[in-house]
């Protein structure tokens, strides 16, 4: 019944908060253990790409 507004709100808060510096990564979550890898991964790329900066700096 309310899942369109649900969508809607979620939608508009990761519009609005989502920064170049602390981008919003939505990852499926269909499956609990598959979605726990998926934010390893993202976690774990994401600092290599910090550390790859940083050491141009």
């Amino acid at each position: 019944k309310k899942w369109p507004d649900y969508r809607q709100a979620v939608g508009d808060m990761v519009d609005r908060t989502s920064t170049e510096i602390a981008p919003w990564t939505l990852i499926e979550a269909n499956d609990k253990r598959w979605a726990r890898v998926k934010v390893l991964r993202t976690l774990n790329e994401a600092l290599e790409a910090a550390f790859a900066r940083d050491r141009k700096n």
